[in-house]
């Protein structure tokens, strides 16, 4: 809940940044062309109280920004978490017909992490995995998950679609914040994979888009 709330103030600030930047910008030019001229303009008076106006918001929507408490690292199950999201996912799964193939490792070490942010990556991947399955044509409706380890100190989980994929040229940009490959009026901000990049960078992890994979989208990630 309070990812999301981070989320909402940040998608709300972005938004407000782009007319506030515009009008300081025409607010200096129109000072620069009027000169002297300027002090008395009702035109530029207007923009100076929008200027500030707007400024004041933002400052206001920074300020109100819910903190994030730093969460204490333990060891963590990420099979356990996996299950969990899985589970709290069916009711979508089952409403696009998406059938899982979920292959955990069977010896698997734990990770040193904060639960609920770990939660939270591959709920979101997982999530993302869905909308890209529901929002196109193809028939086959399959979403893969596994675990394995490698070389024995990274623990490797792989969250697969059976959707149109990423184009590999976007396969960088769409962990951007507010970058998204969404139509404009569908839901979500192009916050999630920049939220999933910053939680495992905080775990010293990795996590990419396999450029090479050409039947959908398939996501790595990467936990020492």
């Amino acid at each position: 809940l309070l990812d999301g709330m981070r989320e909402t103030f940040s998608g709300a600030i972005h938004r407000l940044q782009g007319p506030v930047n515009l009008i300081s910008a025409a607010l200096r030019m129109l000072e620069r062309r009027l000169g002297e001229q300027a002090g008395n303009d009702p035109v530029l008076s207007a923009m100076r109280e929008a200027s500030m106006a707007g400024q004041e918001a933002l400052d206001s929507l920074s300020g109100a920004m819910p903190v994030r408490r730093a969460e204490a690292k333990m060891p963590v199950n990420v099979n356990q978490l996996i299950r969990e999201v899985i589970s709290l996912c069916t009711d979508e799964l089952l409403a696009q017909g998406i059938v899982v193939d979920w292959q955990p490792a069977l010896r698997l070490p734990w990770v040193m992490g904060a639960e609920s942010r770990l939660r939270s990556v591959i709920k979101q991947l997982v999530m993302n995995a869905i909308e890209a399955v529901a929002h196109s044509q193809v028939s086959r409706r399959e979403l893969f998950i596994s675990t394995r380890v490698e070389n024995q100190q990274v623990v490797r989980l792989e969250i697969v679609d059976s959707g149109p994929g990423i184009p590999a040229e976007l396969a960088l940009k769409v962990f951007e914040p507010f970058f998204s490959t969404k139509p404009p009026h569908a839901a979500g901000h192009g916050m999630g994979l920049a939220m999933v990049q910053e939680i495992v960078s905080e775990h010293a992890g990795t996590v990419h888009i396999d450029t090479t994979y050409r039947d959908g989208c398939r996501v790595v990630v990467e936990l020492p």
